[in-house]
């Protein structure tokens, strides 16, 4: 634009443009020459380093929604970013500097990294960056679109550290820039049996500017041009997007500060998904550049994407200690936990599950068919078989948890009961008809009940 900006404001002010044919090369110039350039060199990299690539499989990131083959694209994206902050910023440069790795090359195994966790384990990373394609330096001042797509390979070991890994990617990297000037089309035409080109699904930028040599405004003879940015807008809250989803880092050479941006297709993601996936990619960079705790002989398998408030949720969730009186055996609180089956098994009685939830016809035919002389109920039964059998209201014990004493415990064992005894019954749920028996268990196959009732 800078070039196109200057031979404009000349050829504006002085109505011809100086041109020099020894130095200057035109697109079209280049466009012919491409044609002659040998090209052996990069078909053969490029082949090997697609070798066995499922260029066509995508990468299984969090979708909210899958997109067929054939399905239309609307278009529809969203965009998130953040900024590094101050610490990240200077602990990601510092690493740069100290580890003789370029900031875009960091940038690109943090990305690598990070999808390796986000697709819980893929190992063969396959994404898509664009090259400004002037790799020559007579390109430099030729206005034209020189723009080439290239895939990133990354294949990458769980075990690696960090530090390993941006080794392997600096190498990939700088080989597969050495070789970017092979046309994307004839990257195409190697894999003429791929049904889609899912690198171009998923890609990776990095941006490099000046904020202080930015101009809003320009001269061109006596008329004053202002810039304005601006993105293709569909609503408010959705822009324009081409891709599944991309992660751009942008570094301003005067603050010393980066910052992140998100740009994910809302055919396939929700915008709290992608919100959600900005916060793991920010919790991941500080896992990677704390510079009081960098993880150096860390395997990248071990670094987690769960956010602070996840973690105090599963620890929340985990904490399942439970406090016990300091006398107490394991025999007795057994006891106490499972007053209601346990009653009826030291009683030398015979145990059939109820469901209060149940219908009052199927619990009445439950009873009757087990010809029960006994039903145990609570406040929330003890309606249900009134005048029908002999029941016994266990509130009081429910409610009283000290209503026992050891010598009670002690009486129930007395109970004499042999193994072949029958201990329980178990019914089938009645959905088809009338409920049948399926297991009846003795005292010595008792064990088996707990694992069905728990299964």
């Amino acid at each position: 634009m800078d070039v196109f900006l200057r031979d404009l404001n000349q050829a504006y002010s002085t109505g011809q443009l100086t041109i020099d044919d020894n130095s200057l090369m035109r697109y079209l110039d280049y466009a012919a020459i491409e044609q002659q350039i040998p090209m052996t060199a990069a078909s053969m990299f490029w082949r090997e380093t697609l070798q066995d690539c499922k260029i066509d499989r995508s990468l299984a990131l969090p979708f909210d929604r899958y997109r067929l083959s054939d399905e239309h694209r609307t278009n529809r994206g969203t965009l998130l970013s953040f900024d590094f902050g101050q610490n990240l910023s200077h602990d990601f440069i510092t690493y740069s500097s100290s580890n003789g790795i370029t900031l875009e090359q960091l940038a690109l195994g943090s990305y690598y990294v990070f999808l390796f966790k986000l697709t819980n384990g893929e190992s063969d990373l396959c994404i898509g960056m664009n090259t400004h394609g002037r790799y020559k330096e007579e390109l430099m001042s030729a206005i034209g679109m020189f723009v080439n797509a290239i895939p990133l390979r990354c294949q990458l070991d769980p075990h690696w550290s960090f530090p390993h890994l941006l080794e392997h990617v600096k190498e990939m990297f700088t080989s597969s820039l050495e070789y970017s000037y092979f046309p994307f089309q004839r990257i195409v035409a190697q894999h003429p049996n791929a049904t889609k080109l899912a690198f171009l699904e998923t890609l990776f930028e990095f941006q490099s500017y000046s904020s202080k040599s930015i101009k809003n405004e320009m001269m061109i003879g006596d008329a004053r041009l202002y810039e304005k940015t601006f993105s293709i807008k569909i609503d408010q809250d959705e822009i324009m997007s081409k891709f599944d989803f991309i992660l751009s880092i942008q570094y301003d050479s005067d603050t010393n500060q980066l910052s992140c941006i998100i740009n994910a297709s809302l055919d396939l993601f929700d915008r709290k998904t992608v919100n959600i996936i900005a916060q793991r990619f920010h919790s991941m960079l500080e896992q990677l550049f704390n510079v009081m705790d960098i993880p150096k002989y860390k395997a990248i398998y071990e670094l987690s994407l769960i956010l602070p408030d996840e973690k105090l949720i599963m620890k929340s969730t985990n904490n399942t200690e439970v406090l016990f009186p300091s006398g107490a055996c394991i025999h007795h609180e057994f006891v106490r936990q499972v007053i209601g089956m346990m009653a009826i098994e030291m009683a030398g009685g015979v145990y059939c599950p109820l469901s209060p939830g149940d219908p009052e016809h199927r619990l009445h035919a439950l009873v009757e068919q087990t010809q029960s002389r006994l039903v145990l109920v609570h406040n929330h039964t003890k309606t249900i078989f009134l005048n029908d059998v002999i029941s016994i209201d266990i509130d009081p014990v429910l409610m009283n948890k000290n209503i026992e004493s050891d010598a009670d415990i002690c009486l129930l064992t007395n109970v004499v009961v042999a193994p072949d005894y029958i201990a329980y019954i178990i019914f089938t749920s009645g959905s088809t008809g009338t409920p049948k028996a399926v297991s009846i268990g003795t005292y010595n196959e008792l064990i088996y009940y707990h694992y069905l009732t728990r299964s």
